[in-house]
């Protein structure tokens, strides 16, 4: 059985051409990437993390030494698995993008704890983020762009309001105070992901102030959007909900 064979995977893939937003988000098939991504695209994979169909042990053959430790001292087998879906899943999509192998890819962590590729691996030309949430993972690939992307699984939130008192802009609250309570909690979550994709293309993750941007504009939006915020401008691309999962990257803007 394949380590990583996307024909056995559940999940959605999007590709977004900066050069051609008018296009929109295109859905297109889950499968191994041949070669370099664009400079001009963003990649998305939605995928559920099951590896029921996954040959587990050649999973973790595709990640690298510091990863096998870490993944042997997860005690939790649910935590284990998501780990090596993960991990497994990102290093097969960079090295079949910059056609190394998986598990030779050098990847560090910022200060600020983005993850990314050393220059040795084609980091300046491949950055990438991931997400994962419930039973969901989100992984983002750009070519040579800053990227951030969360996903949130739509489980119930009961302290969303407490919660928004907090971390979310006066402009924010008054829009989840404006709609009906069966549908504030994808609107609560949907801000959510705006801050955190937004954080952590930025590379600071949540150490930012989430409330001092306002992203309530953003909180509808159908197709992908230019936004200027902080740090330059960017295109924010909500992703089609997942049963019950919700999605948004963000690709700087060059």
């Amino acid at each position: 059985m394949p380590a990583f064979d996307p024909r056995r995977l559940l999940g959605r893939r999007f590709r977004f051409d900066c050069a051609h937003p008018a296009v929109g988000l295109q859905e297109v098939p889950l499968h191994i990437p041949s070669g370099p991504l664009g400079e001009q695209v963003v990649e998305t994979w939605l995928l559920r993390i099951d590896l029921s169909e996954l040959d587990r042990a050649a999973l973790a053959d595709l990640l690298s030494e510091p990863e096998r430790q870490h993944l042997s001292a997860c005690t939790h087998p649910a935590v284990a698995d998501r780990y090596l879906f993960s991990r497994a899943t990102l290093r097969s999509l960079l090295g079949a993008c910059l056609e190394r192998d998986p598990a030779g890819l050098n990847i560090d962590v910022a200060a600020g704890g983005k993850p990314f590729l050393d220059e040795a691996c084609g980091g300046a030309r491949l950055q990438f983020n991931l997400s994962h949430s419930g039973s969901w993972l989100l992984v983002a690939l750009a070519g040579g762009r800053a990227v951030g992307a969360d996903i949130e699984d739509d489980r119930p939130r009961p302290r969303m309001m407490q919660i928004a008192e907090r971390f979310y802009h006066q402009a924010e609250r008054r829009m989840l105070l404006s709609v009906s309570e069966p549908e504030r909690q994808a609107l609560f979550l949907r801000c959510w992901t705006l801050k955190e994709a937004h954080a952590k293309a930025l590379g600071v993750g949540l150490r930012m102030d989430l409330s001092e941007t306002d992203y309530s504009d953003l909180l509808n939006p159908s197709a992908p959007t230019r936004w200027r915020g902080r740090k330059g401008e960017w295109w924010v691309l909500p992703l089609p909900a997942l049963q019950g999962a919700i999605a948004t990257v963000f690709a700087e803007s060059l």
